[in-house]
């Protein structure tokens, strides 16, 4: 029987405790769902890197990229697009390169492609696509929150809920406790995911930033089919038929 385990931070996924894991990094406000809406609108890859001075010397690289992301939840001085989903329309980003970095969920995916066999990003818009994916790969399954700026956030455990649900309902899984814990909070919140997270603090935080807007979109299950995976030391897109 496979396994699933959830990690709530940065620091928990040592690589070695993915190593041989199909691991789904989870940043749901906002770094991958805006991914996913990037990939899916026709993006050609996203190089993820862990700080700003790094995103300019990889498009030394790169010279037609765009330079993506965000510090404190708003756009960084110099960069072409924030970390809004709302900016990652087909005619910005269809075709080209995104260079990205963001507070947590960059992070997150290259602490992943460290230790995990095959990484993808999730998130509540491409939950059921991302786990058939997983499920069909016969590998143990390592669920990586992003968290925010190193603690626990109730947006991406209720996210991961939100996956083991699907996982379980693909086959059968031995869960750790954090993810009965998420499947948990999931079940009781599936329904209102906005009421969910109402109190979440980094809601609020998206809320202050002027970005309310993004988060009906960010919540909202299950709507593309778009399951973004690391190939080659860039994130480029599977597509699930429908």
């Amino acid at each position: 029987m496979p396994k699933c385990a959830v990690f709530s931070i940065i620091d928990e996924a040592r690589p070695e405790r993915l190593r041989n894991h199909f691991v789904l990094v989870i940043d749901v406000l906002r770094a991958t769902s805006v991914m996913v809406t990037a990939l899916d609108n026709g993006a050609a890859r996203v190089y993820p890197v862990e700080t700003v001075e790094q995103a300019f010397a990889k498009r030394e690289c790169h010279p037609g990229a765009l330079l993506c992301g965000e510090r404190k939840a708003v756009k960084i001085e110099g960069f072409d697009l924030s970390n809004s989903p709302s900016e990652y329309t087909p005619q910005a980003v269809a075709g080209r390169e995104l260079i990205m970095t963001t507070s947590n969920g960059t992070r997150a995916i290259l602490r992943a492609v460290q230790g995990g066999k095959t990484v993808g990003l999730a998130c509540f818009r491409n939950a059921l696509a991302a786990c058939r994916v997983a499920a069909a790969s016969g590998l143990d399954v390592a669920i990586l929150c992003a968290g925010t700026n190193d603690k626990y956030s109730m947006d991406d455990v209720l996210c991961a809920g939100a996956l083991v649900h699907r996982l379980c309902a693909l086959g059968d899984f031995e869960l750790d406790d954090l993810a009965n814990h998420a499947l948990v909070l999931y079940r009781l919140g599936k329904d209102d995911i906005k009421g969910a997270l109402s109190q979440c603090l980094h809601v609020g935080r998206v809320i202050a930033a002027g970005f309310a807007a993004d988060l009906d979109y960010c919540y909202a299950q299950d709507v593309v089919q778009t399951l973004p995976l690391w190939r080659d030391g860039a994130i480029t897109t599977l597509t699930e038929a429908k």
